[in-house]
This record gives C-alpha cells, sequence and structure tokens, in this order.
C-alpha cells in the first residue's frame, strides 16, 4: 500500500511509493531514495468451482444476466474502474465471504463528479472480479485513500489523508481521516483527524472485536508533545467512530508510522521508519522500526531494524499464530549482500519483539516492497515493483511482483506482472480461502486498453502462484 514519507517536497529522502503532494498528487513515481514519484495495476481468469466461497447477500453477479424466458443468456458488458484522467489503487482487503475492496485516489469521476483535485475512492469486486460498485469521496482539494480493511461483520473502512473539510473544519495543512462504509456502499461515518499542521494516515486495520486502528505521521501535537519534527501515531476508533485514544511515537529527528496491524489477541502493531533512536541506536540515516501496543494505548516494546544506509519498513502482517512480519526496502545488508541498488527485505519478530530471521531479495536493479499479509495458514507474501528481473523477464521499467514465503522465511515463488510502461503493487491481501489479491497501476495494457496515463489494476493469485484474473 501506498506510503507517504513527507507531505512536500521530497528531497533527497524519496521513497518507492506514490510521493504525494499536498498541493499536488503527483501522478509518476521512479521509486528511489533521491526523491521522485509513482503509480497502479491490474488482469483476467477463471475461478475454479471448488474455491468459490459462500455467497455474499450483499453482492449481485455482475456481468450475466440470468436466462431469459427464450433461454437465451445475455451477456452485459463488463464495468471497468478507469476515467481518462489518472488513478491509482493504494490498498486491498477483502472480507469474509471472499469480496474484495480496493482503495486509492482518482482525478476524475469514477462514481458521480469529482469534487476537486483527487478524490478518494473505494471500489468492491466479487470474487470472479466483477465490479459491484464504486464510491467517491473528496472535497475542492486534493484527498487519497492509503488504507483499506474489512471488519468482521463485513464493514469496510478506508483511510488516507485530505487537505479539505471531509467533515466539519480542516484543523490546519493535511489532515488523516477514517470513513466506514457497509458491504452495499452506503457511507455510515467519516471522522477527520489532525492538528494546525500536517498529518496523515497511511494504513487502516480492525481487530477480532471490531475496533478500528488507523496510524500514520504528524508534525503537530496529536497527543502530547511533538517529539521533534514528524512523530509516527497510531489512533483507535469504535465501530460508531468515536475516537478512544491516539499515541504518538517519535524522537527529535524524523519519524513515520506506515502499517499497522491487529493479532487474534486484539495487540496492535505499528511499523515504519525513523532516524533517530526509538530503540537503542540509530544504525544509520533512516532505520525501520516495529512497535507494539496493548488494546489500552499503551506502549510494550519498539525495535528497531537498520545498516549504515537506508531502511525503511512499509508494511505489517500477523499470522494466525501471533508472529509478526515486517517488510521494506533496505540499501544494505540486512541479510548477505545487498543485489544491487535498493532490495526489499521481511522480517519475523515474536510477540516479546524478538527478531526470529530477516531475508533479503533483490536485483542487479532497484527493488521495492510496498505491503505484506499473512494468509489463514500463516504463509506470508510481499508485493511491490522491480526494475529487475525477480521472475522471468522484465517487461519494460517497473514491473509489479508478488512473492511468498512460509513460516520459517523460504521463499517458495516470485511472480513478475507488467507491460512496457510503468507498473507496481501497492498493496497485497490473503482472503480466508488462502487467495491472493495485489493491486497498484499500470501505464500500460495490463488486461485491457488503458483509458489515461494511469489505470488501476487488482490481480488474483491462487495458493500455487497461478494467476487467475487480472482487472484494469
Amino acid at each position: 500500500m501506498v506510503k507517504i514519507l513527507n507531505f512536500t517536497n521530497r528531497g533527497n529522502v524519496g521513497i518507492r511509493l506514490l510521493l504525494v503532494s499536498m498541493t499536488t498528487l503527483p501522478i509518476y513515481s521512479s521509486q528511489d531514495f533521491s526523491g521522485r514519484t509513482a503509480t497502479v495495476v491490474q488482469a483476467q481468469v477463471p475461478l475454479p468451482a471448488q474455491l468459490n466461497p459462500a455467497p455474499d447477500p450483499a453482492s449481485n453477479t455482475a456481468g450475466f444476466q440470468p436466462k431469459s424466458s427464450t433461454g437465451v443468456t445475455t451477456r452485459i458488458e463488463e464495468k471497468r474502474l478507469a476515467t481518462s484522467t489518472n488513478e491509482s489503487a493504494n490498498g486491498v482487503a477483502t472480507d469474509k465471504y471472499g469480496n474484495i475492496y480496493i482503495a486509492g485516489y482518482t482525478y476524475g469521476g469514477l462514481n458521480g463528479n469529482n469534487k476537486g483535485g483527487s478524490d478518494a475512492f473505494v471500489a468492491k469486486y466479487n470474487s470472479a472480479g466483477n465490479l459491484l460498485w464504486t464510491r467517491q469521496l473528496g472535497t475542492p482539494a486534493n484527498d487519497s485513500a492509503t488504507g483499506v480493511v474489512s471488519d468482521k461483520y463485513g464493514n469496510v473502512y478506508i483511510t488516507g489523508f485530505t487537505s479539505g473539510n471531509l467533515l466539519g473544519t480542516n484543523k490546519g495543512g493535511s489532515d488523516a481521516f477514517v470513513a466506514k462504509y457497509n458491504s452495499g456502499g452506503n457511507l455510515l461515518w467519516r471522522r477527520q483527524l489532525g492538528t494546525s499542521a500536517d498529518d496523515a494516515a497511511y494504513e487502516v486495520t480492525s481487530d477480532p472485536y471490531g475496533l478500528v486502528y488507523i496510524t500514520g505521521k504528524t508534525n503537530g501535537n496529536l497527543n502530547g508533545t511533538n517529539q521533534g519534527d514528524s512523530d509516527a501515531f497510531v489512533a483507535k476508533y469504535n465501530s460508531g467512530g468515536t475516537l478512544l485514544w491516539a499515541r504518538q511515537l517519535g524522537t527529535a529527528a524524523y519519524d513515520s508510522a506506515n502499517g499497522v496491524v491487529a493479532d487474534k489477541y486484539g495487540l496492535i502493531y505499528m511499523t515504519g521508519s525513523t532516524t533517530g533512536a526509538l530503540s537503542g541506536i540509530n544504525k544509520g540515516t533512516y532505520d525501520a522500526f516495529v512497535a507494539k501496543y496493548n488494546s489500552a494505548g499503551t506502549l510494550l516494546w519498539t525495535k528497531q531494524l537498520g545498516t549504515s544506509a537506508i531502511d525503511i519498513a512499509y508494511g505489517v502482517a500477523s499470522d494466525p499464530n501471533g508472529l509478526i512480519y515486517i517488510a521494506g526496502n533496505t540499501y544494505g545488508h540486512l541479510n548477505g549482500t545487498n543485489k544491487g541498488g535498493i532490495d526489499v527485505f521481511v522480517a519475523k519478530y515474536n510477540s516479546g519483539g524478538t527478531r526470529l530471521w530477516t531475508q533479503q531479495l533483490g536485483t542487479s536493479a532497484s527493488d521495492f516492497a510496498s505491503g505484506i499479509a499473512s494468509d489463514p495458514n500463516g504463509l506470508i507474501y510481499i508485493a511491490g515493483n522491480t526494475y529487475g528481473h525477480l521472475n522471468g523477464t522484465n517487461k519494460g521499467g517497473s514491473d509489479a511482483f508478488v512473492t511468498k514465503y512460509d513460516s520459517g522465511g523460504t521463499r517458495l515463488w516470485t511472480r513478475q506482472l507488467g507491460t512496457p510502461a510503468y507498473d507496481a503493487a501497492y498493496g497485497v491481501t490473503s482472503d480466508p480461502y488462502g487467495l491472493v489479491y495485489i493491486t497498484g497501476s499500470t501505464f500500460g495494457n495490463l488486461a485491457s486498453t488503458n483509458q489515461g496515463s494511469s489505470d488501476t489494476f487488482v490481480t488474483k493469485y491462487n495458493s500455487g502462484g497461478t494467476r487467475l484474473w487480472t482487472k484494469q
């Protein structure tokens, strides 16, 4: 899923994902640490009948009408999620029925009129890849969704940032937001969280009790005193949208949270990057970190991971056994030799914060991780993009990829997906049946003709790495 390190000029910070400015949402990102920008992707294949999940009462089977009295089945033109402007999908989630939700931003009118600048959106697909509905949320300023999750009741939450007034008065600069929809796409509530400085949320999660957590960064004082520069934060809401608490974590240097997950016990893990010493000594410029909170918001521990180079974590996942995995990028040698430029890394921790193993994945070009997910069997999936040949031949420029690890850190397979143009995956998730989905953006024709500069895409794989379908 897409992360943002700074709100304006990336300068020498840079990052691999969609670099979004609060004044201008760039549409292209070359994903390195020198301060450039990024985009998103999609495709198509039938789902084996035995893998079809139980029907969702709120989901119609889009794409076909039942047989008429003449016995003829009528084909309906497939709905697409694209406009002639720019779209990017930054996060993906599944519900208990196997439906898929993607969230991101659009400069066009995916559903109705664009409110101005970029708008946030959320879209729902059924397990066969049929687009069921799209909802657009925005103000006359720039708005973007950066994460999406479904709770145990089938409700959907998106989070992100707004430079306008989604609800009430903007506190200043950009504000974080979270919005709740039911499975039919009805907006139930939206909440805006901010200070007089810049604030943004980058990820959202739900715990086993239906409570919701968002995480991101703030340059202000969401809770207590800002430690200096930007701080990471995590905030908790109940299902009715009441803010229960917010916690700020930082040093005198730069700190940002990019991912959050709740484990089966309702414990919260936040991951991101710091240029300070959240735990011990900073190994170099940027270090990755992971922090654990209990449900009351008490910080239980923080662990820092880095080399003398740049290391940033972008996603965190919890497996069915309560073990924790973080994924991100490194310029250094976290485990073995750096393959060249930027490599992907994944690290596993137990619930006490002990690091169990670290694995590094890369090519002689640059490779970026944007998200991580665990399936019901405790297997791990990482998605991102590569300029090299992680598996097979690069189609040109940047390709999207997804890779699978077992719980012991053995890489089981890697799949690369691309066109001659720019393609990148920004989010990954697994459904209750062990099927895997990635989402992102493409400048090419992954599954159909590109409608504009960048299109969203979502792709489905089975647990063996076979691509079942892609939708653009």
